[in-house]
């Protein structure tokens, strides 16, 4: 039995353009919730924050605060740039090195793939 998605159900409905929810390298948790439903929906991700506030740029690495950067001007963002995210930035990092990437291409690229 094949499965009817809402708009083949009900034709009169308005349909959902898209879902914009946290998506990067850091945050995957689109990926536990509601992938599955996007994709019998047919509804597209339009990721939020694909460089995860700047952490994927590179900018923070080693420590590094660059002023007037958000994590130095918003102290309360600091959900990506715990140890552990900050640990996961490196290897990505060193993913992207070997692949002749930047951290930045590499984190965009899985976003869009």
């Amino acid at each position: 039995m094949r499965y009817l998605n809402q708009y083949e159900q009900n034709p009169e409905l308005p349909r959902v353009a898209s879902i914009q929810n946290p998506y990067n390298l850091l945050n995957r948790s689109f990926e536990v919730g509601l992938s599955e439903i996007a994709l019998r929906e047919d509804v597209p991700l339009l990721a939020y924050s694909p460089l995860a506030m700047g952490v994927l740029s590179g900018k923070y690495r080693h420590g590094a605060k660059p002023a007037d950067s958000r994590l130095v001007l918003f102290e309360r963002f600091q959900r990506y740039s715990k140890p552990k995210g900050m640990e996961a930035v490196e290897r990505y990092a060193q993913i992207a090195d070997e692949a002749g990437l930047t951290l930045t291409q590499l984190s965009l690229a899985f976003v869009t793939q």
